[in-house]
């Protein structure tokens, strides 16, 4: 049975709460086990799957949360089965591109960000094809607002990951290699049973109305197309931190990769909250949109908003005086980072997290071309900032991606005002 904001913000929650604190534990073994400079290694890699996954299936899983959650409030329910295999040729398409470019640039990713190792690239490409697959299967959970489905999937891949890890890093002792492998395990075994809950909804999307999909097939490109965009400087932001690193740190690069790496993990374990609002709202916005119940839609989008700041507003200000004391007992003594990198990371998280709330609500609202101006600036200001900035490494990649982030959240949040006038 479907579920509200409330139910499936609860159910999003569970999942996203065992799934983070399940790959938190994964995060801490693996950098005590690895060190700074293989945890940095490790998540230069992950770093390198998560906005490439995005790019590919964010935007149709996006279109397909969209255009289901629509549909079904309005009971067209061929209309639902047609932005699932829109979602699914859009996807599969972008990922043949994705792996011709690969292949031709292979020496130069194995060389630059991979150590020169070739069983990284193969876990490079096979991790992105099982989590873009993933992506889509998820975005269907949530289109039909089964939330606890989409709470089991989540929670299966990192608590796989970590089972793999304690087998192949800690007793095994394959340790970089484990580690990286433990990645392209977790999202295999992961796909299996969300496929498998996948199918016993079969029943919900099952339709052949030919005209529907040729009506649908326009707008659901035009939509999926620019939340790719969207989603890939979205993510970009979030995880290009490890990836400047290495390229402007030169010998200390993946040190500084490491250390950056070790305080974005504990802030990111705190997303679990606002992907789980965001998560709960996003199908339930678009269908009170559809139907035009403007009461409802408004509760919505302010106590959203309201819970959202506030949560942000207390990660920064307890992170940025207790962080040092946090990562030396969780990660030990060689994690050292000063109090202003502790809070240039935590203000940035803290205005990706409501950004990408405000984000969700811009695609409810079918704001698409809005959202996607608003992160292209903030995209090409964080380039522009890396590159012309003169600062030591570190405190050029914190400080770019913080600003980029208020940047985001003040455009979109003014935006919204603006939209309510």
């Amino acid at each position: 049975m479907p579920q509200g904001v409330k139910k499936g913000a609860l159910f999003s929650f569970i999942g996203l709460g065992g799934s983070g604190s399940v790959l938190f534990i994964f995060n801490v073994i693996a950098a005590r086990t690895l060190g700074p400079a293989n945890f940095g290694v490790f998540n230069i890699l992950y770093s390198l799957i998560g906005p490439i996954a995005t790019l590919l299936a964010s935007g149709a899983a996006d279109g397909i949360i969209r255009f289901s959650a629509a549909a079904e409030a309005m009971g067209e329910k061929a209309k639902i089965s047609n932005a699932i295999r829109n979602g699914s040729l859009l996807t599969m398409a972008l990922f043949i591109v994705f792996l011709v470019f690969a292949l031709s640039t292979r020496n130069f990713i194995q060389t630059k960000y991979l150590d020169n190792k070739p069983a990284f690239f193969s876990i490079f490409i096979l991790s992105v094809l099982f989590c873009s697959i993933i992506f889509l299967l998820r975005g269907i959970f949530q289109g039909l607002r089964e939330f606890k489905y989409y709470s089991l999937s989540t929670l299966s891949e990192p608590l796989t990951r970590l089972i793999f890890l304690l087998l192949l890093v800690n007793i095994l002792h394959f340790g970089i290699t484990g580690a990286c492998g433990s990645l392209l395990i977790g999202y295999f075994i992961s796909l299996i049973p969300t496929a498998c809950l996948c199918l016993t909804l079969r029943d919900r999307f099952t339709g052949d109305n030919k005209e529907a999909k040729n009506e649908s097939q326009k707008e659901f490109f035009s939509f999926a197309a620019l939340a790719t965009f969207i989603h890939f400087f979205r993510i970009f932001i979030l995880r290009s931190g490890p990836i400047f690193l290495k390229m402007l740190g030169g010998t200390d690069a993946n040190l500084l990769t490491g250390l950056y790496s070790s305080a974005l993990v504990l802030l990111n374990s705190l997303h679990i909250l606002f992907t789980a609002l965001s998560t709960a709202i996003f199908p339930n916005l678009t269908r009170v949109e559809v139907l035009k119940e403007e009461g409802i839609k408004k509760r919505y989008i302010k106590k959203a908003i309201l819970l959202a700041t506030g949560l942000a507003s207390l990660m920064i200000i307890l992170f940025s005086f207790l962080g040092a004391w946090i990562l030396k007992v969780i990660y030990g003594k060689e994690f050292i980072l000063s109090r202003l990198d502790l809070f240039l990371i935590s203000s940035m998280m803290g205005f990706y997290f409501i950004a990408e709330l405000l984000n969700y609500i811009f695609l409810a609202k079918l704001l698409t071309k809005e959202a996607f101006i608003i992160w292209s600036v903030s995209f090409l200001f964080l380039i522009l900032f890396i590159y012309l900035s003169n600062l030591p490494p570190l405190l050029r990649v914190e400080l770019g991606l913080c600003i980029a982030s208020f940047l985001n959240f003040i455009f979109m949040f003014t935006k919204l005002i603006i939209i309510k006038k």
